[in-house]
């Protein structure tokens, strides 16, 4: 599985404000995986990986908002 790919769309998806799930089926399309698929690589290895990067993708998302 493309592990970069998968961080990159859902890092976009909690930027955005958008439910994990979108990222996971943007990403299983591009991959050819499943969603299932790629919310289990999420969340048993990648998210721990990626924590650094989850909390400054949802203080740009915090912004987002308080700037509407």
């Amino acid at each position: 599985m493309d592990d970069l790919n998968l961080a990159e769309m859902v890092l976009r998806s909690i930027r955005e404000n958008r439910k994990l799930k979108e990222g996971f089926e943007e990403v299983s399309e591009k991959i050819g995986r499943t969603t299932s698929a790629c919310a289990n690589r999420w969340n048993s290895f990648l998210k721990y990986q990626y924590q650094a990067a989850i909390q400054i993708a949802k203080a740009q998302a915090d912004r987002k908002r308080q700037m509407k």
